[in-house]
């Protein structure tokens, strides 16, 4: 999906091309989707937790929403081991971290230009405040194009 959004954002692209790539996206997401609700043999979500009648995503007007809660089944195979047999969907499809894992950009629902930077942890780095202030060229900026 990373591979075609990026493809689609390229000014060569026509229309159409731009539709077909939103279809296979579209088309790709669905199968994430399946992939997410997966049943086993006893018609159990394998990803929804302790939820496990609960479909584990839905498909909302904007996204997916996760139905499942944060359980993982356990079974015990000796007196001191016991190993997962079911993993809750959040941890396996949206614990990925975005960028390198340490910031993370989130804009406002109301965004009128603003953005806030978070850090997400905070090893190895150096905890500043930053400022970016942008502002509009002129036309006898001899920057502007």
């Amino acid at each position: 999906m990373r591979e075609l959004v990026i493809q689609a954002n390229n000014a060569t692209q026509s229309n159409q091309s731009r539709a077909a790539i939103a279809d296979e996206i579209n088309n790709l997401a669905d199968e994430l989707l399946q992939l997410a609700n997966t049943k086993n043999a006893s018609a159990e979500y394998i990803f929804s937790g302790y939820n496990s009648k609960t479909p584990t995503y839905t498909r909302n007007g904007t996204g997916f929403e996760y139905q499942g809660d944060q359980g993982q089944r356990l079974i015990q195979v000796s007196e001191e081991a016991q190993i997962a047999v079911r993993d809750n969907g959040r941890d396996v499809f949206k614990g990925m971290k975005k960028g390198d894992g340490r910031f993370d950009l989130v804009t406002p629902a109301t965004n009128i230009g603003s953005g806030l930077v978070l850090m997400t942890t905070k090893s190895d780095a150096t905890v500043d405040d930053y400022s970016i202030v942008f502002t509009q060229a002129s036309d006898t900026d001899p920057h502007y194009l």
